[in-house]
């Protein structure tokens, strides 16, 4: 995002019809020129909360715009089997701090987990368990594709 211009990517994006941005590598230190421009052009920015770092939600959640996207877990995305947060006291905690939707994300696998987190927040996020699939789709069609030359 600051390589190519703050700026132009708001507005190439907003361009595009985009919403809103979650930028996950966006040091809260450095979030201020970003969720300026962001705001400017009348889009929102998402911001990523952890559950480690709760002395800093209330200045993370400040400027959102949106939602805000709830890490589940700590360590890196994808595909989990639980969740060793205690979501409850979590969501609690930022609910505190805004009144947005609190979407939680990281790890989500199945629509069972989906289910045992509806009561504590407004949404869930799924990634890694999507793009599996569309990896299984393109592999199964890359098979299919392979069968079919083999018998040409």
């Amino acid at each position: 995002v600051f390589r190519y211009g703050v700026e132009r990517f708001v507005k190439d994006s907003k361009d595009a019809g985009i919403d809103g941005f979650i930028i996950p590598d966006l040091p809260l230190e450095e979030r201020n020129e970003a969720s300026g421009v962001i705001r400017r052009y009348g889009l929102h920015h998402i911001p990523l909360v952890a559950p480690t770092s709760h002395e800093r939600i209330k200045e993370i959640v400040k400027e959102a715009g949106g939602f805000v996207y709830c890490v589940s877990t700590t360590g890196v995305t994808g595909e989990r089997d639980s969740i060793d947060t205690d979501i409850s006291a979590y969501m609690e905690e930022v609910k505190r701090f805004t009144d947005l939707p609190r979407a939680i994300g990281f790890g989500i696998s199945s629509p069972e987990m989906a289910g045992s987190l509806k009561h504590h927040c407004e949404g869930v996020i799924v990634g890694s368990a999507i793009a599996r699939l569309v990896d299984e789709l393109y592999s199964v069609r890359d098979f299919v594709k392979s069968i079919k030359k083999a018998l040409e």
